[in-house]
């Protein structure tokens, strides 16, 4: 089911940025579909973050997904 709520996430129009929590403690920013990828298992996620640096993570450790709010426009 991650796996499925993660790729709905990516491919939603408009996209919104949202964060993971994995079971590590650790939380991942996912700031642009264009930023995030699947690897052919369908279960490796690539983040790359603000710096450039890539992260891999294994979608079976994500605890939770936080979607931000859509933005306002004025």
């Amino acid at each position: 089911m991650k796996v499925e709520q993660v790729k709905k996430l990516l491919a939603a129009s408009p996209f919104r940025p949202f964060a993971i929590d994995l079971l590590t403690q650790r939380r991942v920013q996912v700031r642009h579909r264009d930023y995030a990828w699947f690897q052919d298992d369908d279960r490796t996620l690539w983040v790359e973050d603000d710096t450039g640096q890539t992260i891999i993570l294994d979608v079976m450790l994500v605890q939770a997904i936080f979607v931000e709010p859509p933005s306002r426009q004025t």
